[in-house]
């Protein structure tokens, strides 16, 4: 099980990598997870523990010059700066994720199989 997130203005992704002997059944837990109780099992306090998360591993990808520039590079284009990723996550509230949580519909998922030959 595999988890990437990416982030990037009007091009926000989450993509899930899992295998399963029960595919099928899989896929309709997680997108039922995503649409339907994801904003129910989300609590405060794993909020502010994922925004922490989140916080380290930005302040983490800063000691690496390459990830660095390319951090640089991203909110440079988006007109932000670098340094302004800390203020923009702590104005980040609980409640603007469950808006968002409910804006997901099964229309915005896709689901890719690999069967094999």
């Amino acid at each position: 099980f595999y988890i990437n997130t990416t982030f990037e203005k009007q091009a926000e992704n989450i993509f899930l990598f899992a295998e399963s002997k029960k595919v099928y059944k899989l896929k309709r837990v997680l997108i039922n997870l995503l649409t339907i109780e994801a904003k129910d099992l989300l609590t405060r306090d794993a909020f502010e523990r994922y925004k922490k998360v989140y916080l380290g591993q930005f302040i983490y990808a800063l000691n690496n010059l390459e990830s660095k520039a390319y951090l640089y590079g991203k909110y440079y284009h988006m007109g932000s700066s670098l340094f302004d990723v800390v203020d923009l996550l702590k104005e980040i509230a609980y409640e603007d994720i469950l808006h968002e949580l409910s804006s997901i519909e099964k229309k915005y998922i896709s689901v890719l199989i690999n069967k094999k030959a």
